[in-house]
């Protein structure tokens, strides 16, 4: 065996993990409470109290109720940049999306349920939260484009193709959401969701069929 594959995989500083943990827990105790009293009546004293820390180490993670209460989507939204990055040029995009919003799904399910539902429904969450929530939408959508554009061999620069389909599985993903809330979790949203991409995908191949050569028509 070649010695260097015998080496030990570098490990994370325990300095890091120890800041890992803290946030995890600050983001799930939130999380529970603001689906437990909703956001407004959640405070950050609670927060930390119900994960065991001090309210100051609370504000070094997280300087404002607003950014705690958006912090599954952002990290969700970092993990997905990440996993960008990562992605191997073999795979198709689609297939790509599909596996991640898949799993992202699942989480919703089982761990960010309530306060999921509390989003959706409950007004309180206000202006702030929403502007943060939109700002990693419009990121979403960018990372959507680019990655429809590959697939597709379109330049997003010159086509409005690749926004078009991308809004399609962010707006799809939205809107079955919402329609799990609806039924107050009663449907399957890791199927939903699923079944929005292969609705694109279909859509996306019958555009493909229209143009064979894979462009779009200089009058389109």
């Amino acid at each position: 065996m070649n010695e260097e594959n015998m080496r030990p995989l570098p490990q994370r500083p325990a300095k890091a993990t120890r800041k890992s943990k803290t946030r995890a827990a600050l983001v799930n105790a939130a999380a529970e409470l603001f689906g437990e009293l909703g956001y407004a009546d959640t405070t950050l004293d609670a927060v930390a109290e119900r994960a065991g820390l001090h309210v100051q180490t609370l504000y070094q993670h997280f300087p404002s109720k607003e950014l705690l209460a958006i912090a599954p989507e952002q990290d969700g939204l970092e993990r997905f940049k990440a996993a960008v990055r990562k992605k191997s040029p073999d795979q198709v995009f689609t297939e790509f999306w599909r596996e991640w919003i898949v799993a992202s799904a699942n989480r919703t399910q089982s761990r960010y349920r309530a306060s999921f539902l509390r989003k959706l429904s409950d007004a309180s969450f206000g202006p702030a939260v929403a502007g943060q929530q939109q700002a990693i939408t419009k990121e979403y959508l960018t990372l959507l484009e680019l990655g429809v554009a590959e697939e597709l061999q379109l330049d997003p620069r010159t086509s409005r193709v690749p926004s078009l389909f991308a809004a399609m599985l962010w707006g799809g993903n939205v809107a079955v959401g919402h329609r799990w809330a609806a039924s107050f979790s009663r449907t399957d949203l890791v199927e939903e969701v699923a079944a929005v991409v292969g609705d694109v995908r279909s859509l996306m191949r019958l555009w493909l069929d229209a143009n064979e050569d894979g462009h779009e028509h200089p009058d389109r």
